[in-house]
Formats: C-alpha cells, structure tokens, sequence
C-alpha cells in the first residue's frame, strides 16, 4: 500500500502531538505496530551513533510514522526487515554514488528518488540545521560521521512506508 503525499502541515501536526512525557509510550506502540522498523533502528548498523544521536533518530521516525499514519487512507501494513534491508542497501548506493561531498548536495540524490518529498525535507533540515547556525537544544549536537547513517536510515524508513 502506498500512502498519499504526507504534507509540511502533516508533519508539523505530528511533531506537536508527540508528548515527550510520553515518548516511551508513543515508542511502544509504535514497536507494537512497526516491530521491524524498531528492530532495524536498534541494529548494530547504528551502533557508529552517540546514544543522543540514536534518540533523535528514534524520535525523527516516530514523527514520520504519525505523520505517515495521519496521511494514510488505511492501516500501514507491517514492513518486513527483509524489505528494510533491501532499500537501505539501494539508499547506501544512491548516497554513496552521489558526486558531491556536500552532505546536503548528496541528499539532493534522495530527492530525485521519492515520491515524500516533504517527510525527506523534514529529515535534511533536523540533520543540518548546525549548519545554519541555528542554535540546537542542548543535546541535539550530530557528529559528522552520525548524520550520514542517520540519513540513509531515515530515507529507508520513510521508503519503506511509502511502500516505495
């Protein structure tokens, strides 16, 4: 099933929703609704994240789920890790193809393949906003090497709810 285009309101919709007093909760059903996509967020692949980084990936996704959930016209299906993992190996190899070193010129790759072209903006801004010298909350620092898996992973989630 592909879900509709998911909008910049959408998103912002369900950024505002997401509680950090319940943010365990909101992972929780999340798990129980997306069980491979936490197991794949908990993978050694993402073993190379500082613990925030792994937070501010986890909470990245859960507002792409909701967003998606609000945007969907039926229940997501349930994705299956053999589908993760064979997008995100066609994500590393758009990425890693890209010609530029920019960071943001190789996400310009990503938007040439998606049909979500919001949900991918939102995922470039929260991962280059130091690079506009925005000032970040206090732990939302992203090293270098962390952005880049960060961002395949990302692309791979909102893929494979998209059904792409």
């Amino acid at each position: 099933m592909a879900i509709p285009f998911v909008t910049e309101k959408q998103i912002d919709f369900a950024a505002d929703r997401l509680n950090p007093e319940h943010l365990e909760e909101a992972v929780e059903r999340f798990g129980r609704a997306q069980p491979g996509i936490l197991a794949f967020l908990l993978s050694e692949a993402f073993d190379v994240l500082f613990p925030e980084e792994r937070d501010f990936m986890l909470y990245l996704t859960l507002i792409i789920w909701n967003a998606s959930a609000d945007a969907a016209t039926e229940e997501i299906p349930i994705i299956a890790q053999d589908a993760i993992g064979q997008r995100e190996e066609i994500n590393w190899g758009i990425f890693e193809e890209a010609k530029s070193k920019s960071f943001r010129q190789k996400m310009d790759a990503f938007f040439e393949d998606t049909e979500q072209e919001d949900l991918l903006a939102f995922v470039e801004d929260a991962l280059t906003l130091e690079d506009e010298n925005v000032p970040q909350e206090e732990g939302l620092m992203l090293s270098k090497e962390g952005r880049i898996p960060i961002a395949v992973g990302l692309k791979t989630i909102i893929d494979v709810l998209s059904g792409s």
